[in-house]
């Protein structure tokens, strides 16, 4: 929703009308921040230091799951990438 106020992604105004049905439509659960993805966010040795990264990095990590993503920040960080 922040990128597409910035006007980084434009198309993204359906998610942001109804991300819900969005996510439910395309067959995802939505996956909560839990204490264990918090403490681990925290844990990982890395100096890229973006918490909200960290914290994509601590779930994928966790639950076992790639991080879907073309961003090159991840490859500094000890998580699986898919892109």
């Amino acid at each position: 929703m922040t990128k597409h106020r910035l006007g980084k992604l434009p198309q993204g105004g359906e998610a942001v009308r109804d991300l819900p049905g969005v996510i439910r439509r395309a067959g995802f659960d939505p996956l909560p921040i839990s204490l264990e993805h918090a403490i681990e966010a925290g844990r990982l040795a890395s100096p890229h230091r973006d918490p909200f990264d960290r914290m994509l990095a601590a779930q994928a990590r966790i639950e076992g799951i790639p991080l879907i993503t073309n961003d090159e920040v991840f490859a500094g960080l000890p998580v699986s990438t898919l892109w």
